[in-house]
């Protein structure tokens, strides 16, 4: 008590992983300020591009970085740093979740042709990477002695995939994602 934590003594920090997290969660956020502010009129005066506003491409493109982009490199990188002990990657696998999902939502409500198409491919890459992951994780508990450490990591994505199948059975049956697109307006 009253003591002060030695920062120097803390380990090496990886910056360009945590930025790469913050930059995720602020695309998140722009995303979310963009739709609020869209849902007050501020954007009333927005070009249209056919039948497509602008504002829809652009909720469509950071859906697509999101999901192609973000989620896989969280994926990888909580799973290297957990590798190398750092604890960081408990909170870039928190974030795979929130960020899958509007990842997605952003593409869906985007309602643009292309929505059809890369909607399926950004979940199957997610999938693939979320697999691929979970087996590297298994092949850890075989091979190392801290089992319990290891087996952690391998309990946080078998916690992820229940939420992924919770998720795809409110999508297919009880179609959250218009819910929420008729309640954002």
């Amino acid at each position: 008590m009253g003591r002060r934590d030695d920062l120097k003594g803390a380990g090496k920090i990886d910056l360009r992983s945590r930025l790469f997290l913050y930059f995720s969660i602020l695309l998140l956020i722009f995303a979310f300020a963009v739709i609020l502010l869209d849902g007050i009129g501020f954007f009333i005066y927005a070009s249209r591009l056919g039948r497509e506003t602008i504002i829809a491409y652009f909720l469509f493109m950071i859906g697509l970085a999101i999901s192609f982009f973000c989620v896989p490199i969280l994926y990888w990188s909580s799973f290297h740093k957990f590798k190398d002990g750092d604890g960081f990657w408990e909170s870039e696998s928190f974030w795979i979740l929130p960020l899958f999902f509007f990842g997605a939502f952003f593409q869906y409500i985007g309602n643009l042709p292309y929505s059809a198409i890369t909607l399926p491919f950004s979940l199957i890459l997610v999938f693939f990477v979320h697999i691929r992951v979970m087996l590297l994780s298994k092949s850890l508990i075989i091979k190392n002695e801290q089992f319990e450490n290891t087996a952690e990591y391998f309990k946080t994505f078998i916690y992820l995939t229940a939420y992924y199948l919770i998720l795809a059975v409110g999508v297919v049956f009880f179609d959250i994602f218009d819910r929420f697109k008729y309640w954002i307006g």
